[in-house]
């Protein structure tokens, strides 16, 4: 498990070390598949990843995601009322990543692109 960010992160948590370089060893090692979501204990997003913030993406752009997306896909209005799960947009060629707050200050909630 690697805690990336400040030292006084790594700090807290002892056995539990800050890494230069993460991304790229994340890279290496990230077997996720569209969709996927995970807590990263740092405000820095590996490649492929978005942060579950509510942002609305191009379809064409993101067909793994979207795809991975349609089971738990709600209408745009409803995505409003429900923002935790993903909207289809404007129904043609966008669709919208859910909006989520993370465990705690510092870390954050992502979605894997593709």
């Amino acid at each position: 498990v690697f805690i990336v960010g400040s030292s006084s992160k790594a700090a807290r948590y002892p056995g539990i070390f800050e890494v230069e370089g993460w991304n790229e060893y994340w890279q290496r090692f990230d077997t996720n598949q569209a969709g996927d979501i995970h807590t990263f204990a740092s405000s820095d997003i590996p490649r492929n990843y978005f942060a579950l913030d509510g942002t609305e993406l191009d379809r064409a752009e993101y067909p793994e995601l979207f795809e991975a997306s349609k089971a738990n896909m709600v209408t745009e209005v409803e995505w409003v009322a429900e923002p935790s799960r993903y909207s289809s947009g404007d129904e043609t060629t966008t669709f919208r990543i859910p909006r989520m707050d993370p465990p705690s200050p510092g870390w954050v909630l992502c979605v894997k692109v593709g």
